[in-house]
């Protein structure tokens, strides 16, 4: 019999209106991370992950399970890639508007590079 071990409730992510609300992302790849600390194996990870997943968070990772295997290397893998598609929608304007807010001010190149 195998046993799996016991973990606080991991509230689906993925269940709700497409797309999912990025807002929402954080506090489930936060509570994924503290219930996925106590697997001692990466694929038993990747399995819980993925049997917490719904809907369209799941089909992000659905070409990934090949049988009984997520072909991912560990739980953080997973997780980029659900920032990638639930993240923050604008980062790239975001950070593009923060490298144009950057001054050197009265500091010397060099200090400032």
């Amino acid at each position: 019999m195998c046993r799996r071990p016991v973990h606080a409730a991991c509230r689906p992510y993925g269940a709700l209106t497409a797309p999912t609300p990025a807002s929402k992302l954080q506090p489930f790849v936060a509570q994924l991370r503290l219930n996925c600390a106590t697997i001692p194996n990466a694929q038993a990870r990747l399995r819980y992950a993925f049997s917490v997943l719904r809907e369209i968070a799941q089909q992000q990772i659905l070409p990934y399970v090949q049988g009984s295997t997520v072909n991912l290397t560990d739980i953080e893998d997973l997780i980029s890639i659900l920032k990638t598609a639930f993240g923050e929608p604008n980062r790239v304007y975001n950070a593009e508007q923060k490298l144009r807010t950057i001054r050197q001010g009265n500091r010397d190149f060099s200090a400032y590079f």
